[in-house]
């Protein structure tokens, strides 16, 4: 069970209704949804000149209220009531889910390929394995050499291979591709690897909660204002619909550019066969498919207190 939130004009009441109901002034109204079976709350809240009252949308929201589903565009306060539904661990499941779909629609074979994690705070474990799965080696940049190290046992017995870790700062591995999850900061990178990340990054191919094609009938489901990767991950993550979580990204961005994933696909053709080294050539410019990524929220969309 999760709550996500509305926006809406506060009701025009009159004076006389007003000051008969005062009670009435700014309330939020709670509406139970469903959708595939899965039930869900939907808070209207009334954005005033004044901005929207938190503390009665915290009143509202129950034991949801550090958790709520909410536009981008609404920005909270420093020592808010409420708090954010974090949709991280979806958006970067998104990440890798998508990077193992490109190669596959390039015809390139990942178990030819070496690719490197940034896992600084060792929270990826589950990314990493994942990775070792289907590639020859793993790179892992990390200070949390140990949580990898624990690994080591279970990497051998399932895929017959360790975990290769370095320790920050370090010279870029020797691999073609980098997941950073967490973003890029402090990190160095090759101008010939393909870096694909969860967080917004220069030259980085990165996903976006806007990035995601709900399927039916969770489409018709989504909230006004909420981002369909937020709604998603919501529905996963508190309503037991796991199977989002095998979702593709839709596109991605590269340095303010919208990328297919077919365009992205063609970049990585030819890794796995010696033949990857003048790849950035590759990528396709000024293609009508690549547009400028304009339809995000911007920072003169959202609601400040």
């Amino acid at each position: 069970m999760f709550a996500a939130v509305e926006l809406i004009k506060p009701d025009k009441a009159g004076l006389l209704q007003r000051i008969r109901w005062p009670g009435r002034a700014g309330r939020v109204r709670v509406e139970k949804k469903s959708v595939a079976d899965t039930a869900y709350f939907v808070l209207k809240l009334p954005a005033g000149k004044k901005g929207p009252d938190l503390m009665k949308l915290r009143a509202a929201a129950g034991r949801e209220y550090s958790r709520l589903v909410l536009p981008e565009r609404l920005v909270l306060p420093k020592n808010s009531p409420v708090g954010r539904f974090d949709d991280g661990d979806f958006l970067r499941r998104l990440c890798l889910n998508g990077l193992l779909a490109a190669l596959k629609s390039a015809g390139t074979k990942p178990a030819k390929l070496s690719v490197a994690l940034y896992d600084l705070a060792g929270r990826c474990l589950e990314t990493a394995c994942e990775l070792l799965r289907h590639f020859s080696c793993v790179f892992v940049v990390t200070i949390k050499k140990d949580r990898y190290l624990e690994l080591d046992e279970y990497a051998m017995q399932h895929y017959g291979t360790r975990f290769t870790l370095l320790t920050p700062p370090c010279r870029p591995p020797d691999c073609p591709i980098v997941l950073t999850p967490f973003g890029t900061e402090g990190f160095r990178f090759s101008p010939d690897q393909t870096v694909f990340s969860a967080v917004e990054a220069p030259s980085v191919y990165w996903v976006h909660r806007q990035a995601v094609a709900l399927p039916p009938p969770y489409l018709s489901a989504l909230p006004e204002d909420i981002s369909p990767g937020t709604f998603a991950a919501a529905l996963a993550a508190q309503a037991g619909r796991s199977e989002l979580y095998e979702l593709l990204p839709d596109y991605y961005i590269h340095d303010g550019l919208r990328i297919l994933p077919e365009d992205l696909a063609q970049r990585l053709m030819g890794l796995d066969s010696g033949h990857g080294d003048d790849y950035n050539s590759v990528m396709p410019k000024g293609d009508k498919k690549i547009e400028q990524a304009e339809d995000f929220p911007s920072q003169n969309l959202q609601f400040h207190f």
